[in-house]
């Protein structure tokens, strides 16, 4: 009997084994033939799952972004303070652990790809992106006001926090620039702004939601 193979798995397992090859020498860099023997299957096998290479490194971008959205969904549940939950948001930004600059750097290519060959598929997964993680952030203010942690008019720094975190991923090897340290202080900075303190909290009319 002919083994039954999930398409669908397999062609997960073969991206996922590819990342770090593109890590290495970058996604434009690897052939068909370099991605085909790291993965240990024939070239031609590639094409059953792949419409080109484009279509490989996307495949590993959802990959890496499924991961990512769980990590970060799961640290924002586990932690108190509004402030650490919006950092948790933008720890791809923030982090410096191996792997978060793994992933930076992985996006970053993604991007460049984006620029210069867009497809209809990519344009909507980096939309997606946005709304997803607006719609997170706009819900962190919300529990933030619901609590008179902060002020009702911290909604409208949603769309523009996202912007400057999009910045910070896009030009991390500028001299001199430090977009980590430069997110996380803007983020306390706004904080300062936008956070009740315990005085005025009870005096704090943020209207309801």
């Amino acid at each position: 009997m002919a083994k039954i193979v999930n398409k669908n798995k397999k062609r997960d397992e073969i991206a996922s084994s590819c990342i770090n090859l593109f890590i290495e020498k970058g996604f434009n860099k690897p052939t068909i033939s370099e991605i085909a023997l790291n993965a240990k299957i024939g070239k031609g096998t590639i094409y059953s799952y792949f419409k080109n290479k484009e279509d490989i490194i996307f495949a590993i971008i959802e990959i890496e972004q499924n991961n990512y959205d769980k990590e970060v969904l799961s640290s924002i549940s586990q932690t108190q303070s509004i402030k650490e939950k919006i950092c948790s948001l933008f720890s791809l930004c923030i982090d410096q652990d191996k792997e978060a600059i793994k992933r930076r750097k992985m996006y970053i290519e993604f991007i460049s790809i984006c620029l210069s060959t867009p497809s209809i598929e990519m344009i909507q997964f980096q939309e997606n992106i946005k709304v997803k993680y607006t719609n997170w952030l706009r819900d962190i203010f919300k529990q933030g006001i619901k609590e008179k942690k902060i002020k009702l008019e911290s909604l409208e720094l949603v769309d523009g926090l996202f912007a400057t975190a999009e910045g910070v991923l896009m030009f991390p090897y500028i001299e001199n620039y430090s977009g980590v340290d430069i997110l996380k202080s803007h983020i306390y900075s706004l904080f300062k702004l936008i956070e009740i303190g315990d005085k005025e909290r009870e005096k704090y009319k943020g209207g309801t939601l």
